[in-house]
């Protein structure tokens, strides 16, 4: 949500420093501009994720690509995809992003920030009539 904050403040700024007294915009070119910064935003956010932890299948081209022509066994990949690698990284960031809490009886359960984002995931989804799946 800070993320968003900071988004909207640099438009408002850029709006108000950079176009807004010098260059006069009719209303259609506002919508422009906005449209087009809300394509960049969203742009960066949906990066953000790839950005911030690789995701195993661009971990395993990584590791072949280093491998070079002798490529990789099944064994090696099964050892490198642990839940260890695999979901309790993931777990740990998502927790430390406040977007899941763990129940007394050890259980993971979204956060509200953590629903109100997954809703938000799922309406893009189906903006998009994307089927589930990561």
């Amino acid at each position: 949500m800070a993320l968003l904050k900071i988004f909207f403040a640099l438009y408002a700024l850029s709006y108000v420093f950079v176009l807004g007294p010098w260059v006069p915009l009719s209303a259609a070119q506002v919508v422009s501009y906005t449209l087009f910064y809300a394509g960049l935003v969203l742009s960066y956010l949906v990066t953000y994720s790839a950005l911030e932890v690789n995701s195993p299948t661009l971990e395993i081209m990584l590791w072949a690509s280093q491998r070079g022509h002798q490529g990789l066994s099944m064994e090696e990949l099964r050892s490198r995809m642990t839940d260890d690698y695999l979901v309790l990284e993931r777990l740990k960031d998502l927790r430390r992003d406040g977007m899941v809490t763990i129940q007394e009886n050890g259980r993971y359960s979204l956060s509200k920030k953590g629903r109100r984002l997954a809703r938000l995931f799922e309406r893009y989804r189906r903006l998009l009539a994307a089927g589930m799946g990561g």
